[in-house]
């Protein structure tokens, strides 16, 4: 008797399979999430649980990617791709609550302000607050802090006739700062609040923001299936951004508006890259099995150029971080038209600045409405793009590492009273130079500079240098002209935005998703596993709640989250970074020496030599 024969699966099972674990990982994530709602005890939050099933959703992440990335295993379909990065990310969508977030509140307000009429960057939160201070019945006659404009007035009646819109306003954080969101971001969240009555829940409110922020995520993965197809990559290109854990969490959880600006980057390079043609299935696996897909390319460039450069405008307008990569693209373009890339760039200039202009421009009789006190009170608090450049910093190591060692622990006008790091070595009198230095510089200058924090600033001048030379280096380096072209820019794209995040002096995990669709570029797979590490920031919550308090070596929650924890989310990755580096670094020496060593005629040496390395 014949025993049955059972087929072996193959890759493509065992990806189906570990799609469907996933989106029965992510339906318990999304019912966890809902103990996260604002309002509960933090104490009470289930931290543990949550962090365990998000693990192991990174574990099956991993080993989707491991099976998609394989160049001659049999491929998924890209409808199988979307189909189950949609169905993670629908219980997601249908009934979880943002996890220790609340950028969306103000994401809602911008989106109400901008539906009466009013400009979100008129009135920071915290101006309406004392527009709604009770009027001193003492005092005769009306004072300037009184007075309010008329726009103003036109919010402070929206907020007495929605009881929701308020709870709203009241739930923003950082009141004192304007909204830092430039004008497509404002106008998707003015879409939103159109789509929705004012007198909705605040649920379905988020609900309907949430989907379109959703919406933009999707996008992004149909342009990179697409673009797989063009460039021929295995589906594992496409599965790295799909169904990465950090996405889901960041986006179809936490509503982050950095899926829009994403988009619009991915839609640019795709439309810098369309010209491109793939060969057919034969030629293409004949030349893949030669060293690398083949490219092709056909007419229209210019067309495609112009496209790209409004879309690239569209994702700054976004948000301002694509600027990093503006060299990058116009390099590339660069090198296929020349002096007609610069013609063909135009309409993308042309929308810049009408743009700016938008973003810049005082809104209807704006200057003519705001009070003696506000204008005041305006140059007192920076704009909300100032405040972010020159006084936050979080979840950051490279940036601490230079702050702490400029931040001087002496008496006098640069003190300051927080404890010094571990890791601030270099000597206090070097530190209190630089501080003296920046204080000279403002006194030279007749106040016209303000520099509050010297440290700080002088942190984001020498990574701001590092960042440049790095831009400078991918935009600057020639390009093969051949059919490596595309792949070699889809790397540089990457390696710009993952040294920005690593650079920066706020590395919020949302912000990797800037690289995450280009990471299939990289050269590395270590990257792989930065998207899960990020992650780690949130256990600074969990220990702000359960430690207040000094509980080790003076050590509170945050503080030990900020100088130890830090360390271990950052530090693996770029010892196994520098590693990789080092070890390629010497293969190349190596592989220097052995072709000099065979041209003078030493040809046994190097074949030992060689050989011994195998």
């Amino acid at each position: 008797m014949k025993h049955p024969q059972f087929k072996t699966p193959d890759a493509r099972s065992f990806l189906r399979a570990f799609g469907v674990i996933s989106v029965f990982l992510w339906t318990g994530i999304a019912l966890i999430s809902r103990e996260f709602a604002y309002g509960t005890t933090s104490e009470d939050r289930p931290f543990g649980l949550l962090a365990a099933t998000v693990a192991i959703s990174f574990v099956f992440y991993l080993g989707a990617i491991s099976l998609g990335c394989k160049k001659n295993g049999k491929w998924i379909h890209g409808i199988e791709v979307i189909l189950f990065a949609v169905l993670m990310r629908l219980p997601l969508l249908l009934f979880s609550h943002p996890v220790q977030e609340i950028d969306y509140y103000r994401y809602l307000w911008d989106g109400r302000v901008a539906a009466e009429g009013v400009s979100p960057y008129q009135f920071p939160p915290a101006a309406l607050d004392r527009f709604r201070a009770p009027v001193d019945e003492t005092v005769g006659e009306v004072s300037e802090l009184n007075r309010v404009p008329e726009s103003a007035a036109k919010l402070l009646t929206l907020l007495e006739r929605s009881e929701h819109v308020e709870t709203i306003f009241l739930r923003i954080d950082h009141r004192e700062v304007p909204t830092v969101y430039p004008v497509v971001a404002e106008a998707v969240f003015a879409t939103a609040a159109f789509m929705t009555p004012e007198k909705a829940s605040i649920f379905v409110q988020m609900a309907v923001l949430r989907g379109l922020i959703t919406l933009f995520d999707i996008a992004t993965i149909v342009l990179l299936i697409l673009l797989a197809k063009r460039l021929r990559l295995p589906v594992g290109f496409v599965i790295l951004y799909a169904w990465c854990p950090l996405v889901l969490k960041e986006f179809a959880n936490a509503s982050h508006m950095d899926a829009i600006p994403v988009f619009f980057t991915v839609a640019s390079l795709f439309a810098l890259l369309y010209p491109e043609r793939s060969p057919d299935r034969r030629e293409y696996l004949d030349e893949f099995n030669k060293g690398g897909p083949s490219i092709r390319r056909r007419g229209g460039e210019a067309v495609w150029i112009a496209a790209s450069s409004i879309l690239l405008v569209l994702a700054i307008f976004a948000k301002w971080y694509p600027l990093i990569v503006v060299p990058v693209f116009a390099s590339y373009a660069w090198s296929r038209l020349r002096w007609k890339s610069l013609v063909a760039a135009v309409p993308g200039i042309v929308v810049a600045v009408a743009l700016l202009a938008l973003t810049l421009g005082p809104g209807p009789d704006r200057e003519n409405e705001r009070s003696e006190a506000d204008r005041a009170d305006a140059v007192e608090t920076s704009s909300g793009l100032r405040t972010f450049l020159t006084r936050w910093e979080m979840n950051d190591l490279i940036f601490s590492l230079v702050r702490e060692n400029l931040r001087p622990v002496d008496e006098g006008e640069a003190s300051l009273t927080r404890p010094e790091p571990w890791y601030a070595v270099t000597p206090n009198a070097w530190r209190l130079g630089w501080h003296q230095a920046v204080r000279n510089l403002e006194t030279r200058l007749d106040g016209k500079v303000s520099i509050p924090l010297p440290d700080f600033v002088g942190a984001q001048l020498v990574c701001g240098i590092l960042l440049l030379l790095i831009i400078a280096w991918t935009s600057l380096r020639k390009w093969d002209g051949d059919n490596t072209d595309a792949i070699d820019l889809g790397r540089r794209l990457f390696i710009v935005f993952a040294a920005s995040w690593l650079l920066s002096a706020t590395q919020n995990p949302w912000y990797w998703t800037w690289g995450l669709p280009f990471i299939g570029f990289a050269r590395s797979k270590v990257w792989s596993f930065v998207s899960g590490i990020s992650l780690l920031y949130y256990a600074r919550f969990w220990l702000i709640y359960q430690f207040p308090e000094p509980f080790f070596q003076n050590y509170t929650g945050q503080r030990f989250f900020d100088e130890i924890v830090i360390w271990f989310e950052h530090g693996p990755v770029l010892l196994a970074l520098a590693a990789v580096a080092g070890y390629r670094l010497r293969s190349r020496f190596r592989g220097k020496k052995l072709a000099r060593m065979k041209l003078s005629g030493n040809k046994e040496t190097a074949e030992a030599l060689s050989s011994s390395e195998s």
